[in-house]
């Protein structure tokens, strides 16, 4: 079966299954982020708010939120059911590029223009800390399957990895020639791909 959704797909900057593979969210170009509904296969909620570009979104473990990353230095927070905004994260002094939740989905993680991730305690939705290494922006964010490990990707051609609970700098990736914009996890943690 296939179906299309978007009315603008040249518009779209990322998208992810949501945990339990019911939900789609798609990131756009055009400042938004939808829902879409696949078990109706229709769309289920435009979430409006952000005055930039959406570049990346990502869904809580728990298929409750999702978290979409804003050029407009923000990370917002919206109800995966309903589409309603339930937080806006403010602290990134340019462009939010990425977003990533930990397994368990108690910290969530953001990466930034400004050349720094922030880990975010869901709870609270305060800034625990602020990671520095990198020396251009900050692309792209993801959690190692037991969330013991932080890899960040960077237009400085490099590859950080971090330990979470010490907030420390374990690693330093090169090989690429030029900047990284994608990285996940094997299942088991045991290898990191970049693209």
């Amino acid at each position: 079966m296939s179906a299309t959704f978007a009315e603008n797909p040249n518009t779209a900057t990322s998208l992810t299954f949501s945990p339990d593979g019911r939900l789609l969210a798609l990131g756009s170009e055009d400042k938004t982020a939808r829902l879409l509904d696949l078990t109706m296969i229709r769309q289920r909620a435009v979430l409006q708010g952000h005055s930039a570009k959406v570049s990346e979104v990502a869904f809580s473990p728990d298929n409750q939120l999702l978290a979409t990353a804003g050029e407009d230095n923000t990370v917002r927070l919206w109800n995966a059911t309903t589409g309603q905004e339930q937080n806006r994260l403010a602290g990134h002094e340019a462009g939010v590029q990425g977003v990533a939740f930990a397994p368990d989905g108690r910290l969530l993680a953001s990466a930034s223009s400004d050349m720094t991730v922030r880990l975010w305690e869901t709870a609270t939705w305060r800034t625990l800390t602020v990671l520095r290494g990198h020396t251009s922006e900050v692309n792209r964010v993801a959690f190692s399957p037991d969330g013991k490990l932080l890899a960040t990707t960077s237009a400085d051609s490099t590859i950080r990895l971090w330990d979470v609970a010490s907030r420390r700098e374990l690693s330093l990736l090169r090989g690429h020639a030029g900047g990284t914009y994608a990285i996940t996890f094997s299942p088991d943690g045991k290898r990191l791909a970049s693209s």
